[in-house]
C-alpha cells in the first residue's frame, strides 16, 4: 500500500462542509422532510450515503441541523432590520424586502417562501421537538419586532404594538404562501407598499 494515500486523523475532510450543509437545507426547504430521501440528500451533496450518515447522521438528524441553519440564517438577515432603521417606514421596507428575498428566491430556484410556514409546521406532529424550535424562533422574532416598533413608535399603545405586531407577522405569513404557490414577487411588492402605507402612514398612492 502506498503510505501517502493512507488518511492521517489530522486529514481534513474531502467536501466542503458548508456546501454540503446548504445543499441539504435546500433539498428539504424544497421538499419537506417526509419527501425528501436521504438519496435526494446524496444527490444534493455529491456525497455517497456512509460519508453523508457519517459526517451528518441519519436523515433526521439532517432536518434538525437544516432547521437550525435557517434559524440562523433569519437572525443574521433580520436583525439589522430590526435595530439599525431610525424611521418606522424604513424599518418595515427593510424587513418587508429581506422576507420577499428569502421568499422568493432567485433566478436560479423557485420560490420556496419561509421553511417554518410552508414545510416545516407539517412536520411538527410527528416531530414535537421540531415544534419547539419553531415556536421558540417565531417567538424570538416576535419580540424582536416588538421591541422594534416600541423603539420607532414611543408614542403607541402596548396594545397597539401588539396588534400593529400580529398585522405585520400574519402578513410575512401569507406572502409566504402566495410565494411558495407562485405569486409573482412584483405583486407581492404591491402588498408590501400597500402594507407599509397602512402602518407607517401613506407616503404615495400605491394604486389608481
Amino acid at each position: 500500500m502506498n503510505k501517502d494515500n493512507k488518511r492521517t486523523p489530522g486529514r481534513p475532510r474531502e467536501f466542503d462542509l458548508k456546501v454540503a450543509q446548504t445543499a441539504i437545507l435546500d433539498e428539504f426547504w424544497r421538499k419537506g422532510y417526509s419527501a425528501t430521501s436521504v438519496d435526494d440528500l446524496s444527490r444534493a451533496t455529491g456525497m455517497v450515503k456512509p460519508s453523508l450518515y457519517s459526517a451528518f447522521g441519519n436523515k433526521y438528524a439532517m432536518y434538525q441541523m437544516a432547521v437550525k441553519i435557517y434559524s440562523e440564517m433569519l437572525v443574521s438577515k433580520f436583525t439589522p432590520a430590526f435595530i439599525e432603521p431610525d424611521d418606522i417606514r424604513d424599518a418595515l421596507e427593510s424587513l418587508f424586502k429581506i422576507s420577499l428575498d428569502v421568499y422568493c428566491g432567485n433566478d436560479k430556484d423557485a420560490p420556496r417562501g419561509c421553511l417554518f410556514t410552508t414545510t416545516t409546521i407539517a412536520e411538527t406532529h410527528n416531530h414535537p421537538e421540531i415544534g419547539k424550535v419553531v415556536r421558540e424562533q417565531l417567538a424570538l422574532f416576535d419580540k424582536a419586532l416588538e421591541k422594534c416598533l416600541i423603539r420607532l413608535c414611543p408614542d403607541w399603545s402596548a396594545s397597539q404594538v401588539k396588534y400593529q405586531s400580529w398585522i405585520i407577522m400574519s402578513s410575512l405569513n401569507h406572502m409566504s404562501t402566495c410565494a411558495r404557490l407562485g405569486m409573482e414577487r412584483k405583486e407581492l411588492e404591491v402588498i408590501v407598499a400597500c402594507l407599509v402605507n397602512q402602518i407607517a402612514g401613506s407616503k404615495d398612492p400605491v394604486m389608481a
